[in-house]
């Protein structure tokens, strides 16, 4: 289990829930290799982790994790991707190939801490 306050998830390569904390839910995956994952409360000036499991057995992959619905700017946090999005609970990620840089659906563990 995570920490004290702590909330996570582990996401399949097709965008289900594999486990992870009460209430932490894949709410889509809209395009190939991207994700949106909801925490249930809001996750903008939190501290998103985010890491491509070994599940796959797939090698390079790179991720990257953010929150929605804040406007993205040089002081926020937010994913430029789905900024405006009317739900500021929803963290994105995007999973890149390491040696082609095209996106590729993976499993992966997404964590947001206090």
């Amino acid at each position: 289990p995570a920490g004290p306050g702590a909330k996570w998830i582990l996401v399949s390569a097709a965008g289900a829930r594999i486990a992870g904390s009460p209430g932490v839910t894949v709410a889509s995956k809209p395009f190939t290799g991207e994700y949106r994952i909801d925490f249930g409360e809001p996750t903008s000036g939190k501290l998103v982790m985010a890491s491509v499991s070994e599940r796959d057995n797939n090698g390079n992959n790179t991720i990257q994790a953010a929150p929605c619905g804040v406007t993205a700017s040089a002081t926020s946090d937010g994913y430029v991707n789905c900024q405006g999005a009317a739900n500021v609970n929803v963290v994105a990620t995007v999973i890149k190939n390491g040696n082609t840089g095209g996106v590729e659906d993976r499993s992966h563990y997404v964590v947001l801490m206090p």
